[in-house]
């Protein structure tokens, strides 16, 4: 779906290695780029540029990934701070404020923003980083609160309900396998199409 002035509807995502697909199967190339083939292949976006790199904390994210977005998209997923959590040491504030920089620059830049909750992953079920589940629940919250308040443009993907099944992740505990990343797609792809509907793109 290119625009009437010629422009191209492009997906731009930006993130750590939840966004860049680690742990799915080459072919499919992470639950970003499946849900992208499907809204390509549904007329609702023209491409996909993943610019997110496995690793990096939210900072990266801010002042690596997002000064390289020029013109606006059609949509933005912004998704990042899971490393930041992981961390033995994390100031929370400074990483949620982190969060709405992100967020905000996504919503000024993009018709319809992706977010997701914080996935409560299994290294954070096992006992060995007792800091994490309380992490985990702080950056979620403060993700909600942000849907909220956004209305419609801003579609966030309950990841820490959907991959409570430890069948859904990777023996790293920390990446969805295939089966993740394709639930996490068939969740994320009809909740975009519905909000570029509402938004009438």
């Amino acid at each position: 779906m290119s625009h009437s002035d010629g422009t191209t509807a492009r997906w731009i995502a930006v993130g750590d290695s939840f966004t860049a697909g680690t742990g799915d199967d080459p072919e499919h190339g992470g639950w970003i780029a499946r849900t992208a083939a499907g809204l390509i292949d549904a007329g609702r976006v023209d491409e996909l540029h993943n610019l997110a790199v496995p690793g990096v904390h939210i900072d990266a994210v801010l002042h690596g990934q997002r000064p390289m977005l020029a013109e606006p998209a059609e949509v933005i997923s912004a998704i990042a701070g899971a490393n930041d959590l992981i961390a033995r040491h994390c100031d929370m504030p400074e990483v949620l404020a982190r969060v709405d920089q992100l967020l905000d620059w996504a919503l000024s830049h993009a018709a319809v923003v992706l977010a997701v909750t914080c996935p409560n992953f299994p290294v954070a079920r096992s006992g060995r980083l007792p800091y994490l589940p309380e992490r985990i629940a702080a950056i979620n919250d403060h993700v909600q609160h942000r849907q909220s308040a956004a209305g419609d443009r801003l579609v966030v993907v309950d990841a820490h309900t959907l991959l409570t099944d430890p069948t859904l992740w990777s023996a790293d505990g920390i990446h969805a396998n295939p089966d993740g990343h394709a639930l996490l797609a068939a969740t994320a792809t009809p909740l975009l199409e519905k909000a570029l509907t509402t938004t009438g793109r």
